[in-house]
């Protein structure tokens, strides 16, 4: 056997296996699934109920950071009231959409959560079962007004919107993950002595939520 043979059976087996994880990791472009996943985003209807979405324009850097392939991003108006909710829908391969969770994400940008995330659960219309998604607030206390945040969140392999609290793991085995974000940000008002209380009724997002999902599920997981 030549000498260099070793070394040429090494050299293919590296080769080989950058080519997988490359296609694994849709490296070089999306799976079909994945293409399909991105082409459905946009379908998210706009109107629903007495909610009006306008979209907004994407962070093209901060998809990069969280792997992102696909992105929806909307300003949604309740028509009545001016209340007003971030959506936000993500989709990509699981490994890096499980992770990068807002208690991470808005305290990196300055912002405290108060407490920890509880779950909410949202009856939305049509469904058997109630939809139980993450819950927290956050704070940034700037003079003379605080702001603050009410933030939504959880993730759908395919089978159903979940909060879980160890995402990474739960959907480990899927190709395709999306992640939900609402952002309700409360009015300002002025800071408390302390930086403290909580504030922020009237909060819209379970309502809005509860019009929103049956509406997402049917153009971003229906069978085609």
């Amino acid at each position: 056997m030549p000498r260099w043979w070793p070394l040429l059976l090494a050299f293919t087996i590296v080769i080989a296996s950058g080519i997988a994880h490359g296609l694994c990791s849709d490296r070089w472009a999306p799976s079909p699934r994945m293409q399909q996943a991105i082409e459905r985003l946009p379908a998210v209807p706009q109107a629903i109920g007495d909610w009006d979405g306008q979209d907004l324009e994407n962070d093209v850097a901060e998809k990069h950071r969280g792997d992102i392939q696909g992105a929806l991003q909307r300003r949604y108006v309740q028509r009545g009231t001016g209340q007003e909710v971030l959506l936000s829908i993500v989709c990509g391969r699981s490994g890096p959409i499980s992770v990068h969770t807002p208690d991470v994400c808005y305290q990196g940008a300055g912002y405290r959560m108060t407490g920890e995330p509880t779950k909410q659960l949202v009856a939305a219309a049509g469904a058997n079962e109630p939809v139980t998604l993450w819950k927290a607030t956050f704070i940034k206390d700037t003079f003379p007004v605080r702001e603050e945040l009410r933030v939504y969140w959880a993730w759908n392999a395919g089978n159903g919107w979940q909060a879980v609290k160890e995402p990474r793991l739960t959907f480990a085995r899927f190709p395709i993950l999306h992640k939900l974000y609402a952002i309700y940000r409360v009015p300002p008002h002025p800071s408390p002595p302390g930086g403290r209380g909580d504030g922020g009724e009237g909060d819209p997002c379970p309502d809005f939520l509860r019009q929103l999902l049956p509406e997402a599920n049917g153009k971003l997981f229906a069978i085609q």
